[in-house]
């Protein structure tokens, strides 16, 4: 038995298949990939709130173990931002990654 992670961009509903594991293997082939990607990890709440995050990354968040979907997401800077600074930053999903076991 083991496991296939599948990456689902927004915006389409085909997933491509990214890596197989074995079950004890899913956290440090997770980690793996998204560190050969460039990808950063963020907690739940850096997202909803990323402000410390740094702009033009791209994050995964990793707040709920191994047991549901993970996002991707961008954080975006407001360089026209007319207010008191700091700009505000916005996080924007990209794709969100699951992991489907393969019988």
């Amino acid at each position: 038995m083991s496991y296939i992670l599948c990456l689902l961009p927004i915006g389409t509903v085909i997933p491509s298949y990214i890596l197989t594991a074995a079950p004890a293997d899913r956290w440090v082939a997770l980690t793996t990939w998204l560190a050969a990607q460039s990808i950063a990890t963020a907690t739940e709440g850096e997202f909803s709130s990323p402000d410390s995050l740094t702009a033009g990354l791209n994050y995964c968040v990793l707040g709920d173990g191994l047991t549901g979907a993970f996002p991707l997401f961008s954080v975006v800077a407001t360089p026209d931002w007319g207010g008191a600074p700091p700009a505000p930053q916005y996080a924007t999903i990209t794709a969100n990654l699951s992991w489907v076991l393969d019988a």
